[in-house]
């Protein structure tokens, strides 16, 4: 859980959306029901550390530059997994789009 922001509303008479800004952990989430969430003030929720290191193989396959990146994704059973491959597949997609 955490304070929010909310930027903009996009109005639908279907489906309306806030986009918002998160600003710093509050809290926990339990339980995500569709009558509702539940969560714990204060509380922190368990994370997975994760490094990537990326190389740039050069023409003799000697290493020409190495970046490391690290970020954390929450432990949970049915998401993780997910999560995890969501995250790579993006930052995969940006370091392309950088490095052209």
């Amino acid at each position: 859980m955490s304070k929010g922001e909310v930027i903009m509303v996009l109005s639908s008479a279907s489906q309306p959306n806030k986009f918002a800004n998160a600003n710093g952990n509050r809290g926990a989430l339990h339980q995500d029901r569709h009558s509702g969430i539940m969560g714990v003030l204060g509380e922190e929720t368990e994370m997975i550390p994760v490094t990537v290191r990326v190389r740039s193989i050069g023409d003799s396959n000697a290493v020409r530059s190495e970046k490391d990146f690290h970020f954390n994704v929450f432990e949970q059973q049915k998401w993780t997994p997910y999560l995890m491959m969501l995250t790579l597949f993006r930052f995969g997609f940006q370091l392309e789009r950088i490095q052209g």
